[in-house]
């Protein structure tokens, strides 16, 4: 079989051109794994935040007296904390504070609670939840139900 002198080449170029585009694609790819692992990271930070954030909740939720509780938290105990508290965790060091807002009637407490880290791109985050917490006795919780219909 005889080759067009115009053709000499032309496969070269062609194999040139596919290893170009495969290249391209396996930098692609890396790139994309490499965001999806940063991605996964930060997910996995979050949801930690969010999980000590709403234990720290339920602890203020727990308490097991208006005032001067012989063991656990007292209602009177749940107060805005003066300095921010560490927590080393699993996957970060995160930033804990909560801000507690004193109410009238009915008498209850708003609670905001917040848990701020840096992620490994050097980007602070916060998560917060907030709530409100009732000033009800804890033995006395069964008259509360007592005048409904």
């Amino acid at each position: 079989m005889k080759i067009k002198q115009h053709q000499q080449g032309s496969v070269i170029i062609e194999v040139l051109i596919a290893s170009l585009i495969f290249a391209i694609a396996m930098l692609s790819l890396v790139a994309f794994q490499t965001n999806l692992l940063r991605e996964r990271t930060i997910v996995n930070q979050k949801t930690e935040a969010l999980s000590l954030v709403q234990d720290k909740m339920q602890y203020f939720r727990s308490y097991t007296a208006l005032t001067n509780a012989p063991a656990g938290i007292a209602y009177s105990d749940i107060t805005t904390n003066g300095s921010p508290t560490n927590v080393a965790a699993t996957t970060a060091t995160y930033t804990l504070s909560w801000q507690v807002t004193d109410a009238t009637s009915p008498t209850r407490k708003a609670v905001v609670i917040s848990a701020e880290w840096t992620d490994p791109t050097g980007s602070t985050n916060t998560v917060s939840i907030s709530s409100i917490i009732a000033s009800i006795d804890p033995q006395a919780t069964g008259k509360v139900s007592q005048n409904l219909p």
